[in-house]
């Protein structure tokens, strides 16, 4: 979905996301919960955790291609 300046966005509990700015102007982004636990679950961590036939299905990608994606968690972090 895209989203312009002061738009809102929501996400129902238990759907992944994620936030790509492909704006040319900074992108400040504020992310609530309504639980006092937060838990970062990577695309890397879900792809080697979820059933591979579901992976495979939903991304449109090879055993092959599955099996060459990095199995750790691969944060990255703005210089």
């Amino acid at each position: 979905m895209d989203f312009n300046a002061d738009d809102i966005g929501y996400v129902p509990q238990t759907f992944g996301h994620s936030v790509e700015n492909t704006g040319d102007m900074d992108l400040i982004f504020t992310e609530m919960f309504k639980s006092i636990h937060f838990h970062d679950l990577s695309l890397s961590t879900w792809v080697t955790h979820a059933p591979a036939l579901l992976v495979t299905d939903h991304l449109r990608i090879s055993k092959e291609t599955l099996k060459a994606l990095p199995q750790g968690n691969s944060t990255i972090m703005p210089s």
